[in-house]
Formats: C-alpha cells, sequence, structure tokens
C-alpha cells in the first residue's frame, strides 16, 4: 500500500503528485500533451536548497534549473496498453499491450520488474492503482511548477514510500547495458570453428 497525505506548504516536496502537467514533444511537428498525474522525483533536500537560494539564504550554485518529473499511469490503462493512446496519432509506433502473463504481472505488482514501480494508494477513490515507467520523465522549470503548485499539488507521498520510488528510480537509471554477443559460425561442418564477436568486456 502506498500512503499519500496532504500536500499543505507552498514549497514543492519530492513524492508530490501534481495533476494536469503539460510537455512539450519536440517532434518534427512540436505539440504539446498534458499528462493527468505526475510524480516528483527531485531529490527533497535540493528542493529545500532551492527555496532557501529563492528566499536569500542560499547561495546561488544551490539554485536549481528544473525539477525532474514522471508520469502515473492508470494501471489498467497500461496493461492494455491504452495509457498513452492520445499520443499515437502524433509519435511513431504503437504501444503494444503488457504480456498477458499472470507471473509477469505479479512481478509487476510486487515490484520486481526494474523499469516500473506499481502504487496502490491507499485512497483509491482519487487515485486509481497506477504504474510509473522509469524510462518516461522529463524536466520541468522550477518557477512554472511553483506557480501550479497551489492549484494542481494537493496530496505527496509519504516519505518511506518516496524514498523506495526514488531509490529504484536510481537504480533504474544507473544500471549497466551490455552489447548482445553476436556468434558468427563460419563453418557449419567444423562445430569448433565460432567467432564471437563484440564479446562484452568482463565487469
Amino acid at each position: 500500500m502506498t500512503k499519500i497525505e496532504k500536500s499543505k506548504s507552498d514549497r514543492i516536496y519530492q513524492g508530490d503528485l501534481f495533476h494536469e502537467i503539460e510537455h512539450i514533444f519536440f517532434t518534427e511537428k512540436p505539440f504539446k500533451f498534458i499528462f493527468p498525474l505526475v510524480i516528483v522525483l527531485t531529490q527533497d533536500c535540493d528542493l529545500q536548497q532551492d527555496l532557501k537560494y529563492r528566499n536569500k539564504q542560499e547561495k546561488s550554485d544551490k539554485r536549481l534549473l528544473s525539477i525532474i518529473v514522471a508520469p502515473l499511469y492508470n494501471y489498467e490503462q497500461f496493461i492494455s496498453g491504452n495509457h498513452l493512446e492520445e499520443l499515437q496519432g502524433d509519435l511513431e509506433g504503437k504501444i503494444s499491450p503488457f504480456p498477458n502473463s499472470k507471473s509477469l504481472k505479479n512481478y509487476l505488482k510486487n515490484n520486481q520488474l526494474q523499469r516500473h514501480h506499481y502504487l496502490n494508494f491507499n485512497l483509491t477513490s482519487e487515485f486509481p492503482p497506477s504504474i510509473i515507467d522509469f524510462k518516461h520523465y522529463f524536466a520541468i522549470d522550477v518557477d512554472v511548477l511553483l506557480k501550479q503548485k497551489t492549484k494542481q499539488c494537493g496530496w505527496k507521498v509519504q516519505a518511506l514510500h518516496r524514498e523506495t520510488i526514488t531509490q529504484r528510480f536510481a537504480n533504474f537509471l544507473s544500471r549497466i547495458g551490455l552489447p548482445s554477443p553476436q556468434v558468427e559460425v563460419t563453418s557449419l561442418k567444423d562445430s569448433s570453428s565460432v567467432d564471437i564477436e563484440k564479446r562484452p568486456p568482463p565487469l
């Protein structure tokens, strides 16, 4: 269970949930898209120091230029592949449904898939079960988000749960991707004549 609570302060916190956040896709024909719900992933200490800078209590090197957020997708729409349905006319390619596998869905819900984070909120009437895709994140100008704080952010994820999310996000970004070995068989008769190209370097 992911617990959320009221966000009563004017400052932005890690774990804040913002409604109706606009993002511009700079494709061949740039267009705007409004994400129904996003979560703030920037570290809370950085957000606090940025506020102190803006209140002239910190040096200018504490200033943030932008804040990292990630969309929250409705779980059922994500499973069906419809969570970005409105975007598919503007972006190339079609989003496939999540594999129809009971074990994979259990892995997803238990947060055992590195790329995704499942959230089952304690206030299901306002926030249905959701998914964060750690490949989908973007930055918003601090001043822009501050102006939207009062009207578009009334809730935040509690500290323990937000730390879990940001730790998993950091782990996903810091993963090491190795190229797949390409095996070329030079002789079908001589099975020992195998040349392995682009072998991953030892770790």
